[in-house]
């Protein structure tokens, strides 16, 4: 009865070589984009002190289009400047929230500072001067399309359903990955150890 070989990096064909590789390279840049998004939208925003929100509107296109992850970080409203974008509570005190651009700012008589805001998609101001204690901050990036993609799988803009699957694929992937690099450097020790039959091996020639 023929010997069997265990299929090993060596014994297998191109054709298999070429299409686990190029597997493993897939596997590879998926996870490293889902560890760059989850940097982006979980360890980066809890490092900075930052809040995650969903874009759900038009108002701000093209530049931040509906579906698209902002990240907010506080800051001083003495530092806020014409140009930056905000997010601020529509009413102070309330969850309800808007991200717009601060196209003007104004000080009223007592110094308390107001800001004239604008969706970039909009042709006229918002309706209320915002006030210093509406502001929850300026957005620091954003990560486009993924909220929609999470509002699309969740129903909702909740962001840690689609984070705990991102989370498990990255550990699978990873584990994957340096399992197939490590199954290309191990050789079985049968390989090495074991030479092939030879039914003349140990025959005396005649004399």
């Amino acid at each position: 009865m023929p010997a069997h070989t265990p299929e090993t990096p060596e014994t297998r064909s191109p054709g298999r070589r070429a299409f686990t590789l190029i597997r493993t390279v897939l596997f590879a840049t998926v996870v490293s984009a889902l560890i760059v998004l989850v940097t982006a939208i979980i360890l980066v925003p809890r490092i900075t002190g930052s809040t995650t929100y969903t874009i759900l509107t038009n108002s701000m296109a093209p530049t931040l289009p509906p579906g698209t992850i902002i990240v907010t970080q506080p800051r001083d409203v003495a530092s806020i400047r014409v140009g930056d974008v905000v997010t601020y509570q529509i009413e102070s005190g309330q969850p309800e929230v808007i991200t717009h651009r601060v196209v003007g700012i104004s000080k009223d008589t007592r110094g308390e500072v107001s800001f004239i805001m604008r969706g970039d998609n909009n042709s006229v101001n918002d309706p209320k001067p915002v006030i210093r204690e509406q502001v929850m901050g300026v957005v620091l990036y954003s990560v486009p399309f993924v909220g929609l993609a999470i509002n699309t799988v969740t129903g909702n803009a909740k962001l840690w359903v689609p984070v705990a699957i991102a989370v498990v694929f990255i550990f699978w992937g990873v584990g994957y990955v340096i399992a197939h690099f490590t199954s290309q450097r191990k050789t079985p020790a049968i390989l090495k150890t074991t030479a092939p039959l030879n039914n003349d091996h140990g025959k005396e020639g005649t004399r």
